[in-house]
């Protein structure tokens, strides 16, 4: 049975209504140069009906939050009636209904009211008026609601960007000098210096711009950001004629940075500059490779091995041409080139991953005798490693699929009895053991391999399928509880943070973007505490925000170390959270999928976040493509589609527990497949279905696409940690 709320799962820890969408706090978060007389101040109490409606919005019901509302709006208190009106709009917005919106939102900022939520409704109103074209009217309202909600340096910041938009750098540089002293977190003070560099720049202050990028360069916070700030340095210099600081910026950013979309950039500003000579070939095209410009990259490549064929760079360039050559669809011819790496530079610390890779693309291929001696000589030169361990254990599948079983459990029994490989490996090769005895009719045998597969590695695939298959023979049940211990991380430390308070404040503002930096930043100072980090995600632990806290309760497990059952309860269901559970039940129960599955599967697509947006396109929660929500609107009725609706929660479930329902139905309530569908689509499931076969392992260990070969495996484990958090100590077969 699904539990009612994440939260009551938090024994002790502190209430989660302070963050983001709930009522601030009736103390000031930071200090106010404003000398205003202040007005009432909210209630930290609630009515009923006000938090019933939050909680309907929270979970992503915008109709029925947007009636509670509504009914709320008539009350004859004036301050509940106010804050009625603020959560009307706020939920009108979610649901993307802007003229529903702004009316709410205008009767909230009304003069009378509570300073805080006046000041949240007018910046609001402010973002809403710029998002629709209208900058004048939004600095004005920005202006009305700095006196009544202090935000540090971000309302002269926003003042500053709609001053940018409207062509008036002076009076953005402005802003931007008055924001920088308010400045007082390591993420606003990045902001400020942001616009400050940005102004100059169109005032043609370069000598300014530059020293303002040079400041901020060591505060970026992520290396996407250093990537563009490194980038704009050298444009500087160039536009200042300092051709050698320009050249040292672009090369630095290409060789140090080739991952990063400003690198091409670089690279063509070294061409444009006759410089293109400080970076190599190989260099070169490790940053095309890295932006899918394969047959650029590959013709870098041919150029670094045609002027130094056994350089330093040789094995380098081989390897990620033949990477290249792959993503052109030249399966056999990339196989080749991999494999041929490890004759050319046996060396090299690329021979490893070409001999596994190299023999993956030849056992999709069916050239399993190639596959096997690739494997093996992987294995060989490395047995103690995990890329030597599942090098083993490849060589035995193979040799399974030739058809050679004797082999096979050689091979496997050598790996799963190897005390130093890797304990998920020895799983993996156990698991196969025990389905091999299964296939012969030893019965003790197989279930004596299985327990230890799921001894080796009880929360990992291998351990739970070998889990799987004994329940299904009665013969094993995981204990849920055996290293469940309480969390002692107290949340009221890391609430009392400037960064923390700043952070809720602008989440309760709208100004998402910029809490999500105060919060990345404050993550990054609480690193070293694993407990403060996890208290971080507690505080986040809601909706509107499970994204954050899922990232934040990520890094405390990393640094805690272990499996994710032997981390503390509260810890544990911050990793695996239900923060759409009435929603996900409610879709589950509709077209007939167990929720913590839809949840499982939503936690490996979008990590909770109602607005993830995928590199191809796909959308929200589910992470359902448009063209795909557009069939499924159709199935189910859905009036007026368009594919922004796949951002609503309440859509994104629908939509995805539906085409999920279809999946499992596809294939008989076959888990793997289904996923597996959910993922690549259903025409590459029945290709594989019609060549490898109905057995669901032989199945999941021989699909052919890496990203999906990974996702079945992730959901699946997610779906047991699910199970074992909010479920009797039951591990499910199929």
């Amino acid at each position: 049975m699904v539990p009612r709320l994440l939260a009551a799962h938090l024994l002790g820890f502190f209430s989660l209504a302070a963050v983001a969408l709930a009522l601030l706090p009736a103390a000031p978060l930071l200090p106010s140069a404003s000398t205003a007389t202040p007005g009432p101040t909210i209630q930290p109490t609630p009515h009923p009906g006000l938090a019933e409606a939050e909680t309907l919005r929270a979970s992503g019901d915008y109709g029925a939050a947007a009636e509670r509302y509504r009914a709320l709006t008539q009350q004859a208190q004036p301050s509940l009636a106010q804050l009625a009106w603020l959560g009307l709009g706020e939920t009108l917005l979610a649901a993307r209904d802007q003229p529903g919106a702004g009316a709410a939102l205008e009767r909230a900022s009304a003069p009378g009211g509570a300073d805080q939520v006046r000041g949240r409704a007018l910046v609001r109103l402010a973002l809403l008026r710029r998002d629709r074209g209208d900058c004048r009217a939004a600095l004005a309202l920005l202006a009305a609601a700095e006196p009544l909600l202090p935000l540090g340096p971000y309302l002269p910041l926003q003042r500053a960007a709609c001053y940018a938009e409207l062509d008036e750098p002076a009076q953005a540089l402005a802003e931007a000098q008055l924001a920088l002293p308010q400045a007082t977190t390591r993420a606003g003070r990045a902001a400020a210096l942001e616009r400050l560099a940005r102004a100059s720049l169109a005032l043609e202050q370069r000598e300014e711009a530059a020293r303002w990028y040079a400041e901020l360069l060591p505060v970026a916070a992520t290396e996407a950001e250093r990537a563009r700030i490194r980038y704009q340095l050298g444009q500087v210099a160039r536009a200042l004629g300092r051709e050698a600081e320009a050249v040292d910026h672009f090369r630095g950013l290409v060789v140090e940075q080739p991952a990063q979309p400003w690198a091409t950039r670089a690279l063509e500003a070294l061409q444009e500059m006759g410089r293109q000579g400080v970076v190599s070939y190989a260099q070169a095209g490790q940053v095309y490779f890295s932006q899918g410009l394969y047959a650029q990259a590959r013709a870098a490549f041919a150029a670094s091995l045609e002027l130094e064929p056994a350089g330093p760079e040789a094995a380098q360039a081989r390897y990620f041409s033949a990477l290249a050559r792959l993503r052109q669809g030249d399966e056999q011819g990339a196989a080749e080139a991999l494999l041929a790496l490890a004759d050319e530079a046996p060396a090299s610390e690329l021979v490893p991953a070409a001999l596994l890779r190299g023999g993956r693309i030849l056992e999709s291929l069916d050239l399993l005798g190639r596959a096997a001696q690739a494997f093996e000589r992987l294995a060989t030169a490395s047995p103690d490693s995990p890329i030597g361990a599942e090098a083993r254990f490849r060589q035995g599948f193979v040799h399974w699929l030739e058809g050679k079983r004797m082999a096979a459990e050689a091979v496997w029994a050598a790996l799963a009895d190897a005390g130093r490989a890797p304990a998920p490996w020895r799983a993996q090769a156990s698991l196969w053991l025990g389905l091999a005895r299964a296939q012969a009719g030893d019965q003790a045998a197989s279930q004596e391999r299985w327990r230890q597969a799921a001894s080796l590695d009880p929360q990992g695939y291998a351990g739970l399928r070998a889990a799987s298959r004994l329940d299904e023979v009665g013969g094993w049940r995981l204990d849920p509880t055996s290293n469940l211990q309480p969390s002692t991380s107290n949340p009221a430390e890391v609430e009392a943070q400037p960064a923390y308070r700043l952070a809720t404040a602008l989440l309760a503002a709208g100004l998402e973007a910029e809490a999500g930096r105060e919060l990345a930043a404050l993550a990054d100072d609480l690193d070293r505490s694993p407990e403060r980090l996890a208290a971080l995600g507690v505080l986040l632990a809601q909706p509107a925000t499970q994204h954050l806290s899922l990232a934040y309760a990520r890094r405390a497990a990393s640094a805690l170390g272990g499996s994710p059952g032997a981390l503390p309860l509260p810890l544990q269901r911050l990793l695996y959270p239900l923060p759409y559970e009435a929603l996900a039940r409610a879709q589950g129960e509709r077209f007939g999928v167990d929720p913590l599955l839809l949840a499982a599967l939503i936690r490996q697509e979008s990590s909770f976040n109602p607005g993830a947006r995928s590199p191809v396109g796909a959308l929200g929660l589910a992470q359902v493509m448009p063209q795909t929500g557009q069939l499924i609107a159709q199935a189910l009725g859905v009036v007026g589609f368009t594919p922004d609706r796949l951002l609503q929660p309440r859509v994104s479930l629908e939509f995805g527990a539906w085409y999920l329902a279809g999946r499992l139905e596809r294939y008989q309530g076959q888990l793997l497949p289904a996923l597996a569908a959910y993922n690549a689509g259903d025409g590459a499931v029945n290709a594989w279905l019609t060549q490898y076969g109905p057995d669901p392992d032989t199945f999941a260990e021989r699909i052919p696409y890496p990203e999906t070969y990974r996702f079945v495996r992730i959901v699946y484990e997610n779906y047991h940690h699910y199970q074992r958090l909010y479920e009797p100590p039951v591990v499910r077969g199929q």
